[in-house]
């Protein structure tokens, strides 16, 4: 899950991103405790989605596919948490972290999540700013490797 700085939060800041992540939370409770258990969900979360991860990855650990070290980077969208399926085992990567994951779902995320590129230009005969592919690709994450 997206870590946030909770501590520099106000009230309403912390209701409404408690909302966004689908905790109810009581009107009247502190906003010491309201941050303390928002931290305490988001931690367990977490801890959740690192355990599915790890999981899925001893599942998939062979010789032919052997694990590697790597800093995963959300290039396509900062900060943002990743899950996805990979070959029927589910994944949770957080931007930044450091994972040992199977080459072959890093080779999957380097190689095959990719978006087009656009260029915008205007419409000759209408006058229409307009989109179109220029027939590139970037990717959407990166993972590094750590060595």
């Amino acid at each position: 899950m997206e870590s946030k700085d909770l501590s520099r939060m106000t009230r309403p800041q912390l209701v409404e991103y408690a909302e966004t992540l689908g905790f109810a939370v009581k009107p009247d409770l502190p906003i010491e405790e309201l941050r303390d258990g928002l931290r305490q969900q988001i931690d367990a979360q977490n801890r959740e989605a690192d355990r599915v991860t790890a999981d899925s990855v001893k599942e998939m650990v062979s010789v032919d596919d052997p694990l590697l070290k790597v800093k995963f980077v959300n290039s396509e969208t900062p900060g943002a948490d990743v899950e996805f399926t990979f070959e029927g085992k589910p994944f949770h990567l957080r931007d930044g972290e450091i994972y040992m994951l199977p080459r072959s779902v890093i080779r999957h995320l380097n190689n095959d999540c990719v978006v087009p590129v656009y260029e915008n230009f205007i419409e000759p005969t209408s006058g229409i700013p307009s989109a179109r592919p220029t027939g590139q690709t970037k990717n959407r994450f990166s993972l590094q490797v750590v060595v």
